[in-house]
């Protein structure tokens, strides 16, 4: 009985943390995808703007990545503190 209780604690973490490292590589992924779209351009003045723009857009996915863990968290602490 005591080792089923376990396992029932257990499991949802283990599901948070399988869907963060998912996402994770999802990001590590989608990332790298979306940088070779950018050309460098030749002036440096355009090279600088695509790097700001890949910046830009990495930081924005790998925040909602965030985001997504932090209400997994948030929600696996609300029911689990019932």
């Amino acid at each position: 009985m005591r080792f089923i209780r376990i396992i029932k604690a257990v499991i949802p973490v283990a599901l948070i943390m399988i869907i963060a490292w998912l996402g994770m590589l999802s990001v590590l992924y989608i990332v790298n995808s979306l940088i070779m779209y950018f050309p460098s351009g030749e002036s440096p003045l355009e090279k600088l703007v695509a790097s700001l723009i890949r910046l830009v857009l990495s930081a924005t996915i790998a925040l909602l990545w965030l985001l997504l863990w932090f209400f997994l968290i948030v929600k696996y602490r609300e029911k689990a503190l019932k």
